[in-house]
C-alpha cells in the first residue's frame, strides 16, 4: 500500500507559513515529521513524498529531511518500507542532486513525475553499475519483472538477471514479492510506487 504525503503540509509547522523549504533546522523539524509518516506505512508499502506546490526545497533542507529519510530506509530502520519523491521542482532537483553528491550516499533517491523515472544519486559507481542502471531502466517500461524475463529480454543468463533485480531491491529501487505457480518458487519484483 503506497502512502502520499504532501511536502506542503509541512509549510504549518513554521508561523511564516514559508513558500519554500529552506534550511538545515527546518529540515530536521521535517524529517521528525516524516519519520512518523514514513513508520505509519504497512510493511511493503510506499511513503511518496509529493513536491507539488513547492517551488523550491534548498540543499540544506533537502539534506536533513529527505536524505536523512533515505538514509534510513537503505539502512533496514523502517523494515521493508520504500520511499519515492514526485512532483519535484526542477530547481529542487539540482539542489537534491547536490545534496546526494555531499552525502555521498551509495544508491540514487528515486523520483517520479507523471509517468518518467528518474534515480538521483551516484550514477555510475561502486554500487550503481551501467547493468544496474539498465534493469532499472527496464523494471520502470514493464512495471513488473521475474529473473526469467529479464534474462531473456536483456539475453544475459538467469543468474545475472536475478542478481541485479536482486540489488535493485536491496537499494530499495524496487519491490520483491515470493511467487510459487506450477514452474515452481521464484521472486516478482515491481516498481516501488
Amino acid at each position: 500500500m503506497n502512502c502520499v504525503f504532501k511536502l506542503a503540509d509541512l509549510r504549518a509547522e513554521w508561523a511564516d507559513n514559508p513558500i519554500d523549504l529552506l534550511t538545515r533546522p527546518r529540515g530536521k523539524v521535517a524529517f521528525r515529521r516524516m519519520d512518523r509518516e514514513l513508520r505509519k506505512v504497512p510493511e511493503g508499502g510506499t511513503l511518496i513524498l509529493d513536491g507539488s506546490g513547492i517551488p523550491v526545497m534548498d540543499a540544506s533542507f533537502v539534506d536533513e529531511a529527505i536524505l536523512a529519510l533515505f538514509a534510513g530506509v537503505l539502512a533496514g530502520s523502517y523494515g521493508n518500507r520504500f520511499l519515492v519523491l514526485t512532483n519535484i521542482s526542477e530547481h529542487t532537483l539540482y539542489n537534491l542532486a547536490g545534496a546526494v553528491k555531499n552525502r555521498g550516499l551509495k544508491s540514487p533517491i528515486p523520483v517520479k513525475d507523471q509517468k518518467e523515472w528518474n534515480f538521483i544519486g551516484p550514477q555510475l559507481g561502486e554500487r550503481w553499475t551501467a547493468a544496474l542502471d539498465t534493469a532499472a531502466q527496464h523494471l520502470v517500461r514493464s512495471g513488473e519483472l521475474t529473473a526469467r524475463q529479464l534474462a531473456d529480454d536483456l539475453h544475459i543468463s538467469i543468474n545475472a538477471a536475478s542478481n541485479r533485480l536482486r540489488h535493485l531491491h536491496q537499494l530499495r529501487l524496487a519491490k520483491r514479492a515470493d511467487v510459487t505457480d506450477q514452474t515452481g518458487f521464484s521472486h516478482k519484483y515491481t516498481l516501488i510506487a
